[in-house]
């Protein structure tokens, strides 16, 4: 969510879904001037993204202050939380069936499902049980791991 080209990967988010639009919140907003959101269209393009990322000003820019940014579609089949500072991002989906059709798009971010990216051996040392408890991760899966709801 924090480079240009994050604007391809919603666009093919819109056209699997059939959605019209998608927008962006900057959830952490310290000034109120300063835009909050962004929405991607069909007709959108990077480089309108990378203007509002690296600001008017330099140390001005969304990537100068970007705690925590969400991303949604106007369908809903789908929403993404992003902790740049944090190195953490979570896509998730209204019914766990429809993962299956944005599989090709996720590859192109390296996203995984939690339960694969702590199986043995882990993802990266984030996920290892030396990074993580065991109480921690067992939670972790029981609350968000995918399920039917």
């Amino acid at each position: 969510m924090t480079d240009p080209d994050f604007v391809e990967l919603v666009k093919t988010f819109l056209k699997i879904e059939r959605a019209d639009c998608v927008c962006l919140w900057k959830l952490d907003a310290e000034d109120a001037n300063a835009p909050e959101f962004f929405l991607v269209q069909a007709q959108t393009i990077p480089d309108e993204y990378r203007v509002l990322l690296a600001g008017a000003t330099p140390g001005y820019g969304w990537v100068s202050a970007m705690e925590r940014l969400g991303c949604a579609s106007d369908v809903g089949e789908w929403c993404m939380y992003c902790e740049p500072n944090n190195e953490i991002a979570v896509i998730a989906f209204r019914q766990t069936e429809a993962a299956a059709r944005y599989a090709s798009a996720m590859a192109r971010v390296h996203a995984t499902r939690f339960e694969e990216a702590i199986r043995e051996p882990p993802l990266s040392y984030g996920f290892s049980e030396r990074a993580l408890s065991r109480e921690w991760r067992d939670e972790f899966l029981r609350e968000y791991a995918a399920r039917a709801l």
